[in-house]
């Protein structure tokens, strides 16, 4: 993936590593723990020994998805249709309050290991809840306990028409920010889109939306490291079952909507930084 660094006004590569989204046979296997584990030391090695070695590749998404929105650590599920994940068989660190996944700290041990020149972030989709954020600042907190770097926090952003308009979406948003920067922390958009669910739709509202997000990290630019990015350019690229919802900044015939120029003038004319 790429994304634009707003610290430094260009463009750096951004690299996601342990996601959730696992094929049929990965949830229907049968291997034991002590395989999975070794699975999982096997892959990070050899990812982050194959893109620590360029140096546009700034940034790395250790994990990605580890809480649900409800603060509940990302488990497996019986069956393989449902998003799940199959991590946690490694186990948890019973001996900690947090009982945080065993799977967590060994990526980060291994990317420690074998990324020393990339950043290494924790990536989480869903909104602003306060129980799945506290759980990740308490990771965090965590992960570095155990002598582990942790560079930044990211957020996915799949987000509806008009959320910049929900109550507290913004002042949340802002505060998480802000706490990132304060605990010397990179905050990052990793995965921006903003569905439009309405039959008749509204490329106007989905651009102002757009523009918010993108708004609200260049105020922030000042405190810290904030990126930006996108999960797909265009609704034609877009995952195949949220493609109706046309989320993305080109249509179907890769023609620029009102978002991508709205984009294009809050980044030639930036807010005030905070």
């Amino acid at each position: 993936m790429h994304g634009l660094n707003t610290a430094g006004n260009n463009s750096k590569s951004y690299v996601s590593t342990v996601r959730l989204s696992c094929s049929a046979w990965a949830k229907h296997d049968n291997r034991t723990a002590g395989e999975l584990r070794q699975n999982l030391i096997e892959f990070m090695t050899v990812l982050c020994q194959r893109y620590d070695k360029h140096p546009h590749v700034k940034w790395m998404d250790v994990v990605n998805e580890t809480v649900l929105q409800s603060g509940k650590w990302h488990h497996p599920k019986n069956g393989t249709e449902k998003w799940e994940n199959p991590w946690l068989l490694l186990g948890n660190d019973t001996g900690h309050t947090l009982n945080p996944p065993l799977y967590i700290k060994l990526a980060f041990e291994l990317a420690n290991k074998n990324a020393p020149n990339t950043d290494l972030i924790i990536n989480q989709h869903g909104g602003m809840g306060k129980l799945m954020w506290e759980k990740i600042k308490a990771l965090v907190s965590y992960l570095r306990q155990h002598n582990l770097r942790v560079d930044g926090i990211g957020w996915q952003a799949h987000i509806d028409v008009g959320w910049e308009q929900e109550a507290n979406n913004m002042k949340q948003l802002d505060t998480l920010i802000d706490w990132a920067h304060d605990n010397q922390l990179s905050f990052h958009i990793t995965e921006n889109n903003v569905w439009l669910r309405d039959d008749e739709k509204d490329y106007q509202a989905q651009a102002q939306t757009f523009e918010a997000i993108l708004g609200l990290l260049l105020k922030k630019r000042n405190g810290g490291v904030v990126t930006w990015n996108v999960w797909n350019l265009s609704d034609r690229d877009s995952w195949k079952k949220k493609m109706k919802l046309e989320g993305c900044l080109f249509d179907r015939n890769y023609r620029a909507k009102p978002a991508y120029y709205a984009l294009q003038q809050v980044l030639e004319n930036p807010p005030q930084a905070d």
